[in-house]
């Protein structure tokens, strides 16, 4: 005769640093004609490899080249581009930059920042933000401010609108642009303390209720069910509406990974099934 059994549940939390930094980064160039434009970008990338090489980033990895308007935009960012588009300003400058071809590739960079401290990682943070700045394409004079103040009201307005444009660059400008994000990533020493403490939980409740109605604890006979959430995520929609990059990059997430815009802890909890035979 199969003696009777006790299904219980049981939890556990543990907490994770962020283990990697990835920054997710665009880089785009122009030239009189395609061929041109690609040999541009060609050297960028070699430069951003070099650099990223140098600060000890691995892997460091590019998406496809691709023409500079076809990136996947937000809302804001798309209605921007398209009013500079079709503003009338600067007839001669509209007419450059028509014969000019732009094209534009994503890349990632990925650290591992599971021991570094959260002061080292700040530093770091503002190291790379500084160097980066040397990547930028210098200012032409052209593009600096000039005042006529022969020009009619309107034409100062048109000039003013794209000098605004041009303060709020998107994935289609030139130069480049990146934005960091946190993963945290649950190690399988980490991952196997939780498995561990929750089915001490689940053991517990078992011996709880074996003796409320009075009967003796018996052998396990099945553990299932096991889950892994965290309680604070990020949705894979809002992850990439805040950054637009991560779906051109060859960078992908795992299944169980948490990803935040800043370094915080993450409480990771996991809960099993067990279930045990119950002794007269």
């Amino acid at each position: 005769m199969d003696l009777p059994t006790l299904i219980v549940t049981g939890a556990a939390s543990v907490n994770q640093k962020p283990s990697l930094l990835v920054m997710i980064g665009s880089v785009s160039a122009e030239g009189a004609t395609l061929e041109l434009a690609l040999q541009i970008l060609e050297k960028k990338r070699e430069s951003i490899l070099r650099w990223l090489g140098e600060l000890d980033a691995n892997p460091v990895e590019f998406g496809v080249a691709r023409f500079a308007d076809q990136a996947d935009l937000d809302p804001m960012m798309a209605s921007r581009i398209a009013r500079s588009r079709v503003s009338p300003s600067n007839t001669e400058e509209q007419d450059t930059a028509e014969k000019q071809k732009a094209v534009a590739a994503c890349y990632s960079a990925v650290w591992n920042i599971e021991n570094k401290s959260a002061e080292e990682i700040m530093i770091f943070l503002d190291r790379v933000s500084f160097e980066s700045q040397d990547l930028q394409e210098p200012e032409s004079p052209e593009s600096k401010e000039n005042a006529d103040w022969n020009e009619d009201p309107m034409q100062q307005l048109r000039k003013m609108q794209s000098m605004i444009e041009r303060s709020f660059p998107g994935p289609a400008s030139t130069g480049t642009e990146s934005q960091f994000l946190f993963v945290s990533r649950l190690s399988e020493e980490k991952r196997s303390e939780a498995v561990r403490l929750a089915f001490d939980n689940a053991e517990q409740n078992a011996e709880t209720t074996s003796t409320a109605i009075g009967r003796k604890l018996g052998p396990l006979k099945s553990l299932h069910g096991t889950t892994l959430d965290a309680t604070e995520n990020v949705r894979q929609s809002s992850l990439q509406a805040a950054v637009p990059m991560l779906g051109e990059v060859p960078f992908r997430l795992k299944k169980d990974d948490v990803v935040s815009l800043n370094p915080r802890v993450v409480e990771f909890n996991v809960s099993l099934h067990a279930t045990f035979a119950l002794e007269n």
